[in-house]
């Protein structure tokens, strides 16, 4: 993961055929995903 903050990629999440999905930063992915997680207890 330190290569994608030391080179500030950015994600693209859930891109579907060829549409692009959400494009984030890593500090958004962690935040989202964190939130979703918290539904599965």
């Amino acid at each position: 993961m330190s290569f994608i903050i030391e080179n500030e990629y950015l994600i693209n999440v859930f891109p579907i055929g060829n549409k692009t999905g959400f494009v984030v930063n890593i500090n958004e992915f962690i935040k989202d995903l964190n939130d979703e997680l918290e539904w599965y207890g």
